[in-house]
């Protein structure tokens, strides 16, 4: 004799042994870059964030540090996260960078991770086509992701 199960039957069954098993059921995990607590949602993609060359500038960047960052706007208009350049500035989330973006004029922002004392550890910037990146946490200096070696 063949047993016949209903649909509702089946999903009710896999539910309690599921239960019976200690597993949970729970959102699948929301793909994004995460730091320090905190997390940029880019929807479907995982993007790569790209740490910064150690070696020297090119010549025409000093590594003597700045007083402040010098950052481009945020994005007008709202770019979706997964298509921007992910950075990391710093690898401490008690101490971020100060950041100098050379130009500034040729990218935005369009997310950022903050340490705890309010300096970037992650940016997103688009395009970063034809934008230096360097950092410098607590006056050392962190690096330069240079867009030519890119």
């Amino acid at each position: 004799m063949l047993a016949t199960f209903s649909r509702a039957g089946l999903l009710a069954s896999a539910l309690l042994l599921t239960a019976q098993a200690g597993c949970s059921l729970g959102p699948a995990r929301q793909p994004g870059v995460r730091a320090c607590g905190q997390i940029i949602r880019t929807g479907k993609g995982e993007p790569i964030v790209k740490d910064l060359l150690t070696g020297g500038p090119p010549m025409k960047l000093s590594t003597k540090p700045p007083k402040e960052s010098v950052l481009p706007p945020r994005a007008k208009m709202s770019k979706d996260p997964a298509i921007a350049d992910f950075v990391r500035v710093s690898k401490s989330c008690s101490h971020g960078a100060i950041v100098v973006v050379t130009p500034p004029t040729k990218t935005r922002i369009v997310a950022r991770i903050d340490a705890d004392d309010g300096r970037p550890v992650i940016i997103a910037l688009y395009p970063r086509k034809k934008a230096y990146v360097q950092a410098w946490v607590n006056g050392s200096y962190q690096g330069v992701l240079d867009p030519d070696l890119d």
